[in-house]
This record gives structure tokens, C-alpha cells and sequence, in this order.
């Protein structure tokens, strides 16, 4: 999926699982420690955090965020929002708030 976006063309690390207390899966089963040994090893300066936008998802990334801290690196999130060919009547609204979070400048006033 990421190679046929053809919107990043870095490396990337899959971590095995997200942190879930519905399917009782705990920090000590999530392969993070190797993403930090890789880190560490191939002095990674950028860190994408890439992981679904569920209950799940937002929990593991704010982990992640949590062990990155002590990192020189710069971290990121993918951007939020309204998938492409959606409407915005249907929209939850915690899809609606990161599409207004995560709003682009498209045109700026003149100076």
C-alpha cells in the first residue's frame, strides 16, 4: 500500500501489533524494542508515526510518541481527516476535527 501511494519512498518499520485492551494485547508484546534498536543503530533523525486512526491506533501512537521523547529526532504524524471521495454528512465527528486540525493553507492573503 505505501510503495503503491508513491507518497514515501523511505524506509519503514511495520511494528507486529497495536496496543489494544479489547484484544488484550500489551505493551510487552509490541515489537517496539526493535524499532528503537534500529533507531539507535541507523541513526534515524525522522520517525513517521503511521498507525491506524482508532482507539488502538491512537493509543499506540501516543506510546510510540512516549518513547521517542528521549530521541534527537524529529517525529511526525500522519494527517487526519475525511478519506478522499467521502461526504462530509456522513462524517464522525472525530474525522470531521481532524480535518479541520490538519487543514492546508491553499492560498494566503497579499502582503
Amino acid at each position: 500500500m505505501i510503495e503503491e501511494s508513491q507518497a514515501y519512498h523511505g524506509k519503514y518499520f511495520i511494528l507486529n501489533h497495536e496496543i489494544s485492551k479489547k484484544n488484550k494485547r500489551i505493551i510487552e508484546e509490541i515489537n517496539f524494542d526493535l524499532l528503537l534498536d534500529l533507531i539507535k543503530k541507523q541513526k534515524i533523525e525522522k520517525v513517521i508515526i503511521a498507525t491506524n486512526f482508532t482507539q488502538d491506533g491512537q493509543t499506540t501512537a501516543n506510546y510510540l510518541r512516549f518513547l521517542l521523547d528521549d530521541f534527537d529526532l524529529k517525529i511526525y504524524r500522519l494527517g487526519m481527516g475525511l478519506p478522499y471521495n467521502s461526504s462530509i454528512d456522513y462524517a464522525d465527528s472525530f474525522s470531521l476535527k481532524g480535518a479541520f486540525e490538519n487543514k492546508q493553507l491553499i492560498k494566503d492573503k497579499k502582503a
